[in-house]
């Protein structure tokens, strides 16, 4: 993945093992909700097996680099990182979801793309992902 996606977007400050988070200290810690305030609490035992997707974790720099790059489907700085077509595959409908459930505010049918949810709210696309790692 460093090779291959991150180094070509410029994404240097992305960890994606909790082992190797630990050396950006800029990175968020995470929290939960006790009484009327938050704890520090342990990220969850396991996070490294589904590594690097649902590991990874970057400074807001980094992040928002990769969501403009999303945006210009590869284009960075004025060059083409990566492949137009490896952005159109991640945000391409192939999961079809029903929009039900607590946490979803869409009323229109939803989908998954290559790591990607896929949906519409308010009548705009939506294209994102939930982030639900426990403390985040």
């Amino acid at each position: 993945m460093r090779r291959r996606v991150l180094e070509p977007l410029g994404l240097d400050a992305v960890a994606t093992t909790r082992a190797a988070s630990k050396a950006l200290p800029e990175l968020a810690e995470s929290y939960n909700r006790k009484d009327k305030g938050f704890e520090r609490t342990n990220v969850p035992a396991g996070l490294d097996s589904i590594a690097p997707a649902g590991a990874s974790a970057g400074t807001i720099e980094d992040l928002t680099r990769y969501l403009q790059a999303h945006m210009n489907k590869g284009l960075v700085n004025g060059r083409q990182a990566l492949p137009a077509a490896f952005f159109e595959a991640m945000q391409t409908p192939h999961t079809p979801m029903p929009a039900t459930g607590n946490y979803s505010p869409f009323t229109a049918p939803q989908s998954y793309g290559m790591g990607l949810f896929l949906g519409q709210y308010e009548g705009r696309r939506m294209v994102y992902h939930t982030g639900t790692i426990g403390g985040y």
